[in-house]
């Protein structure tokens, strides 16, 4: 999914505070300081999509904000980790486009960013041989398994699946086949089932509703059902 140069970065800050009764945890704000966050209990994801581009400034800006937050959340004693919603490294994901493109912002080393980071992939990381250089660049273990993309995680008190919509909204037999679409299916069924947190949370690149000029990604419905039929959903 491809935006206009002249649309800003979106960065989403998300506050993980899981609570049930009796127990009332209020979350704080979104601009509250670290410290007020730490007191709170909660948990931090940061992150966005549609990141890298070797002809603009915007990654850098927005590497340099998320690796501001990982250190002051640091200081503070904040559990964090990145996110981020696909389309990682324009204009194909490439293993030039990773390491010349993101690899100057977001994987800067001298940042944090990569230490904590939890990738989900986009169309156009499968412009590139299944996004082959995707997998090689984060590895398996962050990444998923190759040609799979979806793996789960947890945070604090959440649960946390990464999904690769590639998989749902792709042509059939193009990049992936029913077959890929089921098993991912499957997996996220038994992810869920065997999940013991309170409270879960997804993310992916397609999303099922949009206010974007592009059409909302319906072809997603079959993960979001299964994320509706488990109670802790979010």
């Amino acid at each position: 999914m491809r935006f206009p140069k002249s649309t800003p970065f979106i960065l989403l800050v998300i506050l993980l505070s899981c609570g049930f009764p009796p127990v009332r945890i209020t979350p704080p704000p979104a601009d509250a300081p670290a410290e007020e966050v730490a007191l709170s209990g909660a948990a931090v994801l940061i992150g966005a999509g549609d990141i890298a581009t070797c002809d603009g400034q915007g990654d850098e800006a927005t590497a340099a904000l998320v690796d501001s937050v990982l250190k002051a959340d640091s200081a503070a004693g904040v559990e964090d980790y990145v996110f981020t919603t696909g389309d990682n490294a324009y204009p194909a994901g490439t293993e030039r486009d990773f390491a010349q493109c993101f690899g100057a912002s977001w994987g800067d080393s001298a940042k944090r960013i990569m230490k904590w980071i939890h990738p989900s992939p986009g169309n156009h990381e499968h412009r590139s041989d299944g996004a082959a250089p995707y997998y090689k660049y984060f590895g398996d273990r962050v990444a998923g398994s190759s040609r799979k993309g979806y793996y789960s995680y947890d945070l604090g008190e959440w649960h946390v699946v990464v999904l690769n919509s590639v998989i749902a909204v792709s042509p059939e037999g193009r990049v992936f086949s029913a077959a890929d679409r089921k098993a991912q299916v499957d997996w996220l069924r038994k992810d869920l089932k065997d999940n013991t947190k309170k409270c879960t949370v997804a993310y992916c690149h397609h999303p099922r509703f949009s206010s974007n000029r592009r059409s909302p990604a319906m072809q997603t419905d079959p993960l979001r059902g299964e994320r509706r039929s488990d109670p802790r959903g979010s």
